[in-house]
């Protein structure tokens, strides 16, 4: 995996996260 993608993947778990967390702040 490029730097790029990883650091898409972090993104797309962290709306995840947030998504399914909605007090979840960080």
């Amino acid at each position: 995996m490029t730097e790029s993608q990883i650091k898409i993947a972090y993104f797309s778990a962290e709306i995840g996260i947030s998504s399914s967390l909605p007090t979840y702040s960080g």
